[in-house]
């Protein structure tokens, strides 16, 4: 099943609708998963979907995607929170200190190496935004998060874009005299109709002169 911008399904006043399918389709992928049933969503806007169905519940629907690209995103607030849902990574660095002595003998100066742990987000908010059209972060399974580019594909041509056909032309003198032709039938048919509705009128005297006699 495709859900396309699927933030619109409260549009046009069905916030309840929209809230009532997107909470039963969550239900559906929790159940669903084991017996092979895939789903897809896509949106564009974080904040129509929060109003939808807050923010507990698209943080359930993000939840029940196992596999997720981020393309680029510029709102503020949806860049900061996807930074976040994409969590953080342990940076091991080497701390260096070097300590100076007043003395002239180098040899009591003093070197210091040190590990330090470091929390650092794997996505800044900014990168959203500086995403090229068709790149996006990749969360693929258990995979760690990774920055990719689709290719575009063009499909195959399967028909003329535009297909000519001569039409006739006709002039003012040939519309002209198709139009008097066609009074002219028009005008015959009607002396036709009117010379069979006196026939009728005839023999259905004749015929009730006959019955009185």
């Amino acid at each position: 099943m495709l859900f396309d911008e699927i933030q619109s399904l409260g549009s046009d006043g069905n916030e309840a609708l929209g809230r009532q399918i997107i909470g039963e389709l969550c239900n559906f992928m929790a159940e669903s998963r084991a017996y092979g049933y895939s789903v897809t969503v896509a949106t564009q806007s974080l904040p129509q979907l929060e109003r939808l169905i807050k923010k507990e519940g698209t943080r359930e629907l993000f939840q029940h995607l196992s596999n997720k690209f981020l393309f680029q995103y510029n709102e503020p607030e949806g860049s900061e929170w996807l930074s976040k849902y994409l969590n953080e990574q342990e940076i091991d660095r080497l701390k260096e200190s070097y300590t100076q002595s007043g003395d002239t003998d180098l040899n009591k100066d003093r070197f210091q190496e040190s590990d330090e742990e470091k929390l650092k987000r794997i996505v800044l908010p900014s990168e959203f935004n500086s995403l090229k059209p068709l790149e996006a972060f990749a969360i693929v399974g258990e995979h760690p998060t990774s920055k990719i580019q689709f290719l575009y594909r063009l499909p195959p041509r399967i028909c003329n874009n535009l297909i000519e056909k001569p039409l006739p032309f006709f002039d003012q003198a040939t519309i002209e005299a198709m139009r008097t032709f066609y009074k002219s039938q028009a005008k015959e048919e009607q002396i036709k109709e009117a010379l069979r509705m006196a026939q009728e009128t005839k023999e259905i005297k004749e015929s009730l002169k006959e019955e009185l006699q």
